[in-house]
């Protein structure tokens, strides 16, 4: 038998607020833990291996096309792209030049 579980999420500002799973609401104040609690019955214990990998096919589709980067970043929090840079950029040199980084003068 396949288990199945809805949960209703409510986002403001950015900020997962609530999980309701049928059962119980549970109230948060920060994303990491929401995540980590909506995430956590699906995916078990390896959250944090899941998490990466969807992080870099984030980045590397953001790497792949100009028209792909925009769109992206529209969806992503200011800087993301470029902390993903500072992380991944390692594991695919060839995307360096592909993925503008801005970078402060001072």
């Amino acid at each position: 038998m396949q288990k199945t579980c809805q949960k209703i999420v409510r986002v403001q500002n950015g900020l997962i607020t609530e999980i309701y799973d049928g059962l119980v609401y549970r109230d948060f104040s920060d994303n990491e833990s929401a995540l980590k609690e909506l995430l956590m019955d699906d995916i078990g214990l390896d959250f944090d291996s899941i998490l990466h990998t969807y992080e870099l096919l984030i980045y590397e589709l953001a790497c792949s096309s100009s028209e792909l980067r925009s769109s992206i970043t529209k969806r992503l929090p200011e800087g993301w792209l470029d902390w993903a840079h500072d992380l991944y950029s390692d594991n695919n040199a060839e995307d360096k030049a592909m993925l503008p980084i801005t970078q402060s003068i001072l």
